[in-house]
């Protein structure tokens, strides 16, 4: 078996990926909005909700193991370019790795718009992971939530644990 290489993997991802310009824009602004309106809880929540109702409009085919889960998950996430995941099972969670995500890049606009779109777009993917994971037979008192990036910031890492 071959050596997982996350860079590897993100450059050929990134080699075929396309962008469509202004979507990052006006998700921009919707994200912003959102935040501002609303306090900080009820915009995670909102934008969790959000995640949600589209893994119910994108819903997976069964698994039957994490393999499977991993794949059907990459494959619905390929069709948004929104990069890819790597599931990593411990005793009683799981770490979801999530790579190549659509970020803004810094030169684009000023660092706080980077941390707020990355933290807006990590709501939508809890909500998204999280029904996923349900509809896998998860249980609903379970959750996913992110927990940190890497060093980089290439990497968002998410748990599904009991009691997040």
């Amino acid at each position: 078996m071959q050596a997982y290489d996350p860079v590897a993997h993100q450059l050929e991802y990134y080699q075929y990926r396309q962008q469509k310009p202004g979507w990052q824009d006006l998700l921009q602004v919707v994200f912003s909005g959102i935040f501002s309106d609303a306090d900080e809880n009820d915009a995670r929540d909102f934008l969790r909700q959000a995640g949600k109702h589209l893994a119910r409009r994108y819903p997976l085919a069964a698994s039957l193991t994490l393999g499977e889960l991993e794949d059907r998950i990459n494959q619905r996430l390929a069709e948004f370019d929104w990069g890819f995941i790597r599931l990593e099972p411990a005793e009683r969670q799981i770490t979801l790795l999530h790579q190549a995500w659509p970020a803004r890049l810094p030169s684009e606009q000023q660092q706080n718009e980077e941390q707020s779109w990355r933290r807006a777009f990590t709501c939508v993917l809890e909500g998204l992971y999280g029904e996923w994971m349900l509809s896998q037979s998860g249980h609903p008192h379970v959750a996913v939530r992110k927990q940190s990036s890497d060093v980089a910031g290439q990497t968002l890492v998410f748990l599904y644990k009991s009691g997040l």
